[in-house]
């Protein structure tokens, strides 16, 4: 890990991580840990004891939920290819989901402005 930082923003935590690579799920299983020594429910000893490399831990990782993957950097010596049928099953996917929660979204400021709770 080559940076790490912590920001409050309003009511969002912003969590910054610069590094050569990840681990699968390296990201989302810091900040579950960092959330509950945060929340009381992981002593500060116990987090620390997870740092030691000769012992394996074993839990799920943070729900990915509102994790924002903002930006990946690639030398030159990489070359992308777009698979025109992946990106057309993504853009599909994408505007399913867009009208899905479009309309509960109409649906739950509706409720709001009339008051229903």
């Amino acid at each position: 890990m080559d940076f790490v930082d912590l920001t409050v923003i309003d009511d969002y935590i912003v969590f910054d991580f610069l590094s050569r690579s990840f681990l699968r799920q390296q990201i989302r299983r810091m900040v579950k840990k960092i959330f509950e020594v945060g929340m009381g429910e992981l002593s500060h000893d116990d987090f620390l004891k997870l740092f030691n490399s000769a012992e394996r831990f074993f839990y799920q990782p943070a729900d990915p939920t509102g994790l924002v993957l903002w930006d990946i950097i690639y030398d030159n010596s990489i070359k992308f290819e777009i698979d025109l049928k992946s990106k057309e099953r993504m853009d599909n996917n994408f505007q399913v989901r867009e009208q899905k929660y479009g309309f509960k979204h109409q649906l739950f400021r509706i409720m709001e402005q009339n008051n229903f709770r």
